[in-house]
């Protein structure tokens, strides 16, 4: 008697442990449940039919659940997505498909005993079946959409052999959901994400259609937007005193000069772009973000954007065409001095020092004779120094003498005439740059031409 009271009390144990671990929201329907009462019944009903119609055409089942708060943590959101894909049984066809399958098999048997069918004829019962039992579709496609009212945010799920993977999903919120939350209303941002979503399942089957093998990445598909004109912090640098602080410095001295500056930081190049090298992603996205208005090319760009990848531990100064070949080096010069705090992690204070200075010496302008000539001249007295010394040395003998003084005038002459010519060759946009310089903390790297762009400088930290 004893042992069965065990069983029984063992056995109510296990049952609450199984139910403390159910979702807390029941799937009312397939596709729209709206705990939080933001959509009206009319866009319940539209987003019903278009999500009916995805699953019908994409074979991917999306369901959209929507909730007053999300948990604390990320792990604890996480925990909720996982039970509500598992008692929701998204993305297992068979737990929906298997029971219309036999009542189909069932009609057909039926149908066989009344008569209505001719044993002898398979081809017509294989025809009723195809025509009446759901077709068979692969597990695990499906996606679960979590919109939150009072967090104003979203979050994606979808089971592990799903071609759109869990980075993939975190990628598009870092770069895409999250600033649209931030810069629309929570109607017109849940609209934006929905579509972002379907577009990426269209992507998935044509990529799935193709025929040679690689990874698909959702993320890549969708290029960086510019959410805030002057400041795009993805990778979350920045405090928000500083970030606020940057942003309207830069909207000043657009209003002021028209010059278009501005700042973008990624976790990483790859989780963005398909761009190997550091210089032409740059570029890619000085192009994609519109600075100055116009390609990086044009010579009448002016614009100039600031990049900080956290995980390549890179930074680079972007330029557009409308700066002169001298501004590689002036940026160089930007770049190593703000190496040092990137290298300490104090991405406040570099990335503020960066913004500082770039309106400095943007503002100011700078042209060859400005900023080298405090070399020239050092320069000029060398080999004034040099010539009197020679002179002096050989004063008794007076054809040495002119003979060499001539020699040093030929190659002063031969100098002065190889940097105009230099000059001249490197209007802005040529693709002719400094070629970088190597700076404190982590060092600087090498700048220069920013993959057929208007040129720049770059660093690692």
């Amino acid at each position: 008697m004893k042992s069965v009271f065990m069983l029984l009390l063992l056995s109510l144990m296990l049952t609450a442990a199984g139910a403390s671990q159910a979702a807390p929201y029941e799937r009312k329907t397939r596709y729209v449940n709206d705990y939080a009462s933001l959509f009206t019944p009319e866009k319940r009903a539209s987003l019903n039919e278009t999500l009916a119609e995805v699953e019908q055409n994409e074979a991917v089942e999306i369901s959209i659940l929507t909730v007053d708060k999300l948990p604390a943590t990320e792990q604890e959101i996480d925990d909720l997505a996982d039970r509500t894909l598992s008692d929701w049984h998204m993305g297992d066809p068979r737990y929906y498909e298997d029971p219309r399958r036999k009542k189909v098999l069932d009609s057909i048997f039926k149908k066989l005993r009344d008569g209505k069918f001719d044993a002898d004829n398979p081809a017509a019962i294989i025809q009723e079946y195809m025509q009446k039992a759901p077709p068979y579709r692969l597990p695990g496609r499906a996606i679960l959409m979590i919109f939150s009212k009072e967090d104003n945010a979203v979050r994606l799920k979808s089971p592990k052999n799903f071609g759109v993977s869990a980075t993939d999903w975190k990628n598009l919120n870092t770069y895409h959901f999250e600033p649209i939350f931030a810069h629309n209303d929570i109607h017109s941002a849940i609209d934006a994400v929905i579509n972002m979503v379907l577009q990426t399942v269209v992507h998935l089957n044509e990529y799935e259609r193709r025929d040679y093998i690689s990874v698909f990445s959702a993320s890549h598909y969708f290029p960086l937007k510019r959410y805030d004109r002057y400041v795009n912090d993805y990778a979350h640098l920045l405090s928000p005193g500083v970030k606020a602080e940057i942003a309207k410095k830069l909207k000043d001295y657009d209003e002021k000069t028209g010059t278009d500056v501005s700042v973008l930081t990624v976790k990483s190049t790859w989780s963005v772009s398909s761009h190997r090298s550091w210089e032409s992603f740059s570029t890619a996205q000085f192009n994609v973000l519109n600075i100055g208005g116009m390609k990086s090319t044009d010579p009448d760009n002016m614009g100039v954007l600031l990049i900080v990848s956290q995980e390549d531990r890179k930074v680079r100064i972007e330029l557009g065409a409308g700066y002169g070949g001298i501004y590689d080096t002036v940026m160089q010069d930007v770049i190593d001095n703000i190496v040092p705090a990137l290298h300490d992690e104090n991405y406040d204070a570099g990335i503020a020092e960066g913004v500082r200075q770039i309106i400095s010496t943007t503002q100011a302008n700078i042209t060859f004779w400005e900023w080298y000539k405090w070399h020239l001249l050092a320069a000029g007295v060398v080999l004034l120094s040099l010539a009197v010394a020679i002179r002096n040395r050989f004063q008794n003998y007076v054809e040495v003498h002119w003979l060499i003084a001539g020699a040093i005038g030929a190659v002063i002459i031969f100098v002065c005439l190889k940097l105009v010519a230099i000059l001249s060759a490197i209007p802005a946009g040529n693709g002719i740059h400094y070629p970088g310089g190597f700076g404190g903390g982590g060092g600087g790297g090498f700048g220069g031409g920013g993959g057929g762009g208007g040129g720049g400088a770059s660093g690692s930290f």
